[in-house]
């Protein structure tokens, strides 16, 4: 069994496509989510299908006391996998060491982005892509690494751009394309849970 955790600060429409999947596989464990915010939508979400949550504000503390906290509540549960699904935070290069495993070329930590990554990386990515003069877009999910969306490319799909479509819209179209890309992903992880090594053995 592969236990996994995701990480939400907002709404949480990820989220929700995320435990709806996982809930009917055999191979993946939802174990907790975790949120930064205590009011993010996404503790809705984890009332309504009974997920264990987890609200660990940074407030006053520094971003390695925060991230240790989180640490010690992934600990209880062995995560495998983090899921980040709209979490607001950067994490270090220490946090993202400590769910990596010695012999594989990338983390357990992965992300979805909505453009086509290398472009328009970080913060407020759909605005820009909407703005660029290509006539596409697209969502990537890949493997978290420090930098900034710099990870492994896991799979990226291809968002049309319409001339003359509110920026809205828009969005809402490339939400669909993410609630089709990352569930696609854990069935894939399912699938292959068997030749998967527990995190918990470093």
């Amino acid at each position: 069994m592969i236990n996994l955790a995701i990480f939400a600060s907002g709404n949480g429409s990820n989220a929700k496509k995320l435990i709806e999947c996982i809930r009917d596989l055999d191979s993946l464990k939802l174990c907790i989510l975790i949120t930064d915010n205590e009011h993010a939508g996404v503790i809705n979400h984890c009332k309504e299908y009974n997920i264990n949550y987890k609200v660990c504000p940074k407030n006053n503390i520094s971003k390695e006391e925060h991230e240790n906290l989180i640490i010690e509540e992934l600990k209880a549960y062995k995560i495998d996998y983090i899921l980040l699904a709209g979490y607001m935070r950067i994490l270090s290069s220490k946090f993202i060491i400590h769910f990596s495993r010695e012999g594989e070329k990338h983390s357990r930590i992965v992300n979805i982005h909505p453009s086509l990554l290398p472009h328009h990386k970080g913060l407020n990515a759909y605005e820009k892509a909407y703005a660029d003069k290509s006539s596409f877009s697209g969502i990537t999910l890949h493997y978290v690494d420090p930098g900034m969306d710099s990870g492994e490319i896991i799979m990226q799909a291809k968002l049309d751009k319409k001339d003359q479509e509110p920026l809205e819209d828009f969005i809402t179209r490339g939400l669909t394309l993410e609630h089709q890309i990352y569930p696609y992903f854990i069935e894939v992880l399912n699938s292959n849970a068997k030749d998967i090594s527990p995190l918990e053995e470093i």
